[in-house]
């Protein structure tokens, strides 16, 4: 059983489900999810801002990568 934690919850709230990346990164470890999931919160939260689908994907893929 996965327990969602604040950020994760709040994700599915912005983007209406949990990426992927954050449950499979809930299953490595929670405060991981919890992680990626408020990078994902930073970038989806301001949907008038004029960056694409693609583009926000990106950025949140380049933090993920930039933090390993």
């Amino acid at each position: 059983m996965i327990i969602m934690g604040k950020d994760v919850k709040e994700i599915e709230e912005i983007k209406g489900f949990v990426p992927r990346s954050v449950v499979y990164a809930e299953q490595i470890n929670e405060d991981f999810a919890e992680g990626i999931a408020g990078f994902y919160k930073a970038v989806w939260y301001e949907r008038d801002g004029g960056l694409s689908m693609k583009q926000k994907h990106l950025i949140v893929f380049a933090m993920v990568l930039v933090q390993k």
